[in-house]
């Protein structure tokens, strides 16, 4: 008897060792889908990371230990998030932003689909001088609306924003003026600079006796 006892007591431990062992998840996982054209930056952790166009990026967070005697672990993480054809929409204030918070559960993967939303203007600086300023003009045939962008770009630098892209409903061409440290001013852009869902448009800015656009 004793011994069926004991048999039966280390079944009853083994069985529940088992299950906290088999039950037991730590630290999550987020995972990035860029489906845009165009790179999305992300930081998460205090850690950059660039996704490149049409791939994925799984970035690791660590949770505390899930067990069948805690629940649900989770976790909610900040996500600064932007992309060159990409931003976060937030349906409650209707506005474009930068960052949001996401819930991380241990052993899991939280999926993060960047689509296509956005056009934007990408500025190369090889003219050897500071760009200071970038106005982006959208003009139709009977309005101009201008957005102001302070900058700190330096010769060799890349800068660029997300902005608004034209459709068949509301077609704009755009104009954009660099400025520099001097005050001096660089054109680009003409009637045909129109762009469209996921385009952008790219400025190389060479010294000024040869500059050029893309």
């Amino acid at each position: 008897m004793r011994q069926r006892m004991m048999l039966l007591l280390l079944l009853i431990l083994s069985s529940a060792v088992l299950i906290v062992t088999t039950g037991c998840e730590k630290n999550g996982k987020i995972q990035i889908h860029n489906r845009t054209s165009f790179p999305v930056y992300a930081n998460i952790l205090d850690e950059a990371y660039t996704v490149e166009p049409a791939t994925s990026r799984i970035i690791d967070v660590p949770t505390d230990t899930q067990t069948p005697f805690t629940g649900i672990v989770s976790k909610q993480v900040k996500v600064d998030l932007i992309g060159e054809t990409f931003q976060i929409w937030n349906p409650e204030t209707e506005q474009y932003q930068n960052s949001t918070y996401t819930t991380v559960n241990a052993g899991e993967t939280t999926n993060i689909y960047t689509l296509p939303n956005r056009a934007s203007v990408k500025v190369e600086n090889h003219s050897g001088m500071h760009i200071k300023e970038v106005l982006i003009q959208r003009n139709t045939t009977l309005t101009s609306f201008t957005e102001t962008h302070i900058v700190d770009l330096p010769n060799g630098e890349t800068w660029f924003t997300p902005v608004a892209y034209a459709t068949a409903d509301n077609s704009f061409y755009l104009h954009v003026q660099v400025i520099f440290d001097d005050d001096s001013v660089q054109d680009f852009g003409n009637e045909q600079t129109i762009i469209h869902l996921d385009e952008q448009f790219l400025i190389d800015v060479l010294p000024p006796a040869r500059s050029a656009t893309l």
